[in-house]
């Protein structure tokens, strides 16, 4: 990303800041570009209720997306209150290839590489605007996390022939067909979970959702794009 690019990132982010904590048509004096940015959202975006009937919305979704490393599938449970605010608790795991694999790691018939799972559950706080059109949603969310990190562990195998016995019978051959034994070391901390989300909505209960999110933490942390299919009371 380039530097121009990045400052109207960090801007654009800086607007997402002050619709949460206050009024979108209060002027953010002194700031005149991010002035123009709210002008702008504030013409997009309007604060009514997200639904006509005055009642909370629940939302369901599950889908995949693509991270700085890997990919990641999860699932998330949402609550919207008439007033747009609302909760939300959001799993995820993040699979990427295990670093430092061997180059004789296949040796034995060994198919797929090692993978890291980097999960994460999440519980966020989250504010949603809709629009003129009444079709798309715009929401933000944020929240801790607790990540639990899998990592990939390789030790050799002792018992490893690479040139068994064509008469020995297949109950030798488990424990010795490997080059290498896997297991995985497993950790757990706190971290810090922030989401974008656009959500197209094809129906009164059922949609799409597309999302840039990101988890900071102390083992692994990771950002990614992710698409979601929806459903639930979703207008």
């Amino acid at each position: 990303m380039n530097t121009a690019a990045l400052k109207k990132y960090i801007r654009f982010l800086l607007v997402l800041l002050a619709l949460v904590l206050k009024d979108v048509n209060t002027p953010l004096s002194g700031q005149p570009h991010i002035e123009e940015l709210s002008y702008n959202l504030n013409t997009i975006y309007k604060t009514p209720s997200n639904n006509i009937n005055g009642r909370s919305l629940v939302e369901f979704g599950f889908g995949g997306g693509i991270c700085l490393k890997g990919g990641s599938i999860g699932f998330e449970f949402t609550l919207i209150r008439p007033n747009n605010w609302g909760g939300n608790i959001n799993y995820k795991s993040n699979i990427f290839k295990s670093e430092d694999i061997p180059s004789d790691w296949a040796e034995g018939g060994r198919t797929f590489y090692p993978k890291n799972y980097n999960n994460l559950v999440s519980l966020n706080l989250v504010r949603e605007f809709s629009t003129s059109q009444n079709r798309t949603r715009f929401g933000i969310e944020g929240g801790l996390s607790w990540v639990m990190f899998s990592q990939a562990q390789l030790e050799l195998n002792p018992g490893y022939d690479s040139n068994p016995d064509p008469d020995v019978n297949w109950l030798y051959k488990i424990g010795t067909h490997y080059k290498y034994d896997k297991s995985h070391y497993r950790s757990s901390t706190i971290g810090a979970a922030f989401r974008i989300k656009v959500e197209f909505l094809l129906s009164r209960h059922t949609g799409f959702e597309l999302a840039l999110f990101t988890n900071l933490n102390s083992f692994r942390s990771t950002a990614g794009l992710e698409l979601h299919f929806i459903f639930g009371r979703l207008k």
